[in-house]
């Protein structure tokens, strides 16, 4: 059976992305209050499960963390924010 997605808050990202900053980040900002973020967040978890070692995959709930999702200006959920070296490198957000 596949690990849980591991879910980034305030206290864990900055760690969670300095220690993965050689491989392809991909953080789901999702909300519990966002419909459209079951679908991203069950992608994402199978994009996790492949088990790739070139790519890290976290969601970070912006119900619980909104000061993160505001440092990446996030404005709509879901969203997949893509990391690269250590820096956003470009987002994805879905449209209906």
């Amino acid at each position: 059976m596949a690990e849980e997605l591991v879910r980034l808050d305030e206290e864990t990202f900055g760690d969670w992305t300095e220690r993965r900053r050689h491989q392809t980040l991909f953080c789901g900002v999702i909300s519990a209050s966002c419909a459209e973020s079951a679908p991203i967040e069950a992608l994402l978890q199978d994009l996790h499960a492949t088990g790739s070692s070139r790519v890290a995959v976290a969601t970070i709930d912006a119900d619980k963390s909104p000061a993160l999702a505001k440092r990446y200006e996030v404005e709509a959920f879901p969203e997949v924010l893509i990391f690269r070296d250590g820096q956003l490198a470009t987002r994805l957000v879905p449209r209906c």
